[in-house]
């Protein structure tokens, strides 16, 4: 991975203290194209679940099997990281949102 931009670095560092819940409300958040009401936040967060499954071959395809990715751990540098893999998938917002959550759920969830 190239030295991260300041801006990857605040994104990445967002993601990664961020908790899961925040992480899914805010991919819920990217895929509807609004903010939350407080009334819409489990609906977005279950948007957010539902996109992740229908997804998951496509991170795993990408993900599994790479030694790049085995011992990711959740700092903003490995965040980074895989978020720059993911972004040939998805846009750089949503790709460090998921690399974080995939990454909290851990590496090998996704690839067993």
């Amino acid at each position: 991975m190239k030295y991260p931009s300041e801006t990857d670095r605040a994104l990445a560092a967002q993601a990664a203290s961020a908790s899961e819940a925040d992480l899914l409300l805010r991919l819920g958040e990217a895929l509807a194209g609004e903010p939350a009401r407080d009334s819409d936040q489990q609906n977005l967060r279950s948007r957010g679940e539902d996109w992740l499954r229908r997804n998951r071959m496509r991170f795993k395809e990408l993900v599994c099997g790479n030694p790049v990715f085995a011992d990711l751990g959740d700092s903003m540098v490995d965040v980074a990281t895989l978020a720059d893999a993911l972004c040939v998938l998805l846009n750089r917002p949503t790709a460090f949102i998921v690399a974080a959550i995939l990454i909290k759920r851990g590496i090998s969830t996704l690839c067993s």
